[in-house]
């Protein structure tokens, strides 16, 4: 987990400052920084990075579970829209008198849909 607060010597914990530092650390072998601050930005670091591992796995995972979720309503609604559509025959094939209002916000090709079988 990524701490809120980093406590570097000089008070500076902006994620410009990491980053410059630690490319600094990993690019000049001479540079300025006190073994505790070493350690504590390479801490950093290695925390950020299992953090980003985590997140992105966990973003993966909702993304595809969403995926699939919405898949199967979509399924769900065809198949309930396609029932309606079937009981709303079957009624005006028995001579019963199906209302324009039933069916008056549905466009020619959400009724064209509704007709076609399921593939």
């Amino acid at each position: 987990m990524i701490e809120k607060e980093i406590h570097l010597t000089d008070g500076n914990d902006s994620v410009g400052y990491i980053r410059k530092a630690l490319k600094e650390i990993n690019s000049n072998k001479n540079h300025s920084f006190s073994a505790e601050e070493v350690q504590r930005l390479r801490d950093f670091e290695k925390n950020s990075k299992q953090s980003y591992a985590k997140l992105s796995s966990t973003r993966n995972e909702f993304s595809k579970n969403l995926e699939e979720g919405m898949k199967s309503f979509q399924i769900a609604l065809k198949k309930i829209g396609r029932q309606s559509f079937q009981n709303l025959k079957n009624i005006s094939e028995i001579g019963w008198y199906v209302s324009p209002n039933i069916i008056q916000k549905m466009s020619l090709i959400d009724l064209r849909l509704l007709s076609k079988k399921e593939t």
